[in-house]
C-alpha cells in the first residue's frame, strides 16, 4: 500500500479491530518521531518493516490479538525514546536482532507471550527496563550484550517465569534491581 514510503514523521495504526493484514512498509527506513500500533490482530509478516533502521521517538505496540511471533523489526538499530510492548499475545517477543540502543525505557508488560529473545546485541537502555504483569512468560533468553541500564531494572509479577538467562556484560544499573 505504501511501497515507496521511506521516511515519515509519525505512523499510527490504531483501533482497527478487523485489520489483520497490512503490507507495503518494507521500504520505510526512518520514523522521525513515533510508530504506534494498537488494537486488531495484525499479522506482522517478517518483512513488514524490513528496512526500518531508526525511530527518533517511541515504538509502541499495544493490545494486539495476534498469536504469532513479533518478528518485523530485524534491521532497527536505534530507538531514541521508549520501546513499549504491552498486552501482546504473541508466542515470542522476537525480531529486534539489530537493536543496539534504546534512549529511554524498554517495557514489556501484560499479555501472554511465553518468551523474550531477539535483543542479543542491545547494548544500552537510557532509563528503565521492566518486564512484568505477564500471564505466560516462562523464559527470558536475551540481552547478551546489554552493558548499561540508566534507571531501574524490574522483573515483576510473572507467575510462571522459570528461567532468566544470565546478563553476562551488564555492568551498570542506575537505579534499583527488583525481581519479584
Amino acid at each position: 500500500a505504501f511501497a515507496n514510503l521511506t521516511i515519515i514523521d509519525t505512523l499510527e495504526i490504531i483501533n482497527n479491530p478487523l485489520l489483520s493484514t497490512i503490507s507495503g512498509f518494507n521500504n520505510l527506513s526512518i520514523v522521525s518521531e513515533q510508530l504506534f500500533i494498537s488494537g486488531g490482530s495484525i499479522q506482522f509478516e517478517t518483512n513488514l518493516f524490513s528496512s526500518l533502521e531508526s525511530i527518533g521517538g517511541d515504538l509502541s505496540i499495544f493490545n494486539t490479538a495476534n498469536t504469532e511471533e513479533l518478528n518485523s523489526f530485524n534491521n532497527l538499530s536505534i530507538i531514541g525514546g521508549n520501546l513499549n510492548l504491552t498486552d501482546l499475545n504473541y508466542s515470542t517477543i522476537n525480531g529486534f536482532n539489530s537493536l543496539v540502543a534504546i534512549g529511554e525505557d524498554l517495557g514489556l508488560s501484560g499479555g501472554s507471550f511465553q518468551s523474550i529473545s531477539g535483543f542479543e546485541i542491545l547494548n544500552s537502555i537510557g532509563d528503565e527496563l521492566f518486564i512484568g504483569n505477564t500471564t505466560g512468560l516462562q523464559n527470558i533468553n536475551s540481552f547478551d550484550s546489554l552493558t548499561s541500564i540508566g534507571g531501574n531494572f524490574s522483573i515483576f509479577e510473572n507467575p510462571i517465569l522459570n528461567s532468566i538467562r544470565e546478563f553476562p556484560l551488564l555492568k551498570n544499573i542506575g537505579g534499583t534491581l527488583t525481581i519479584s
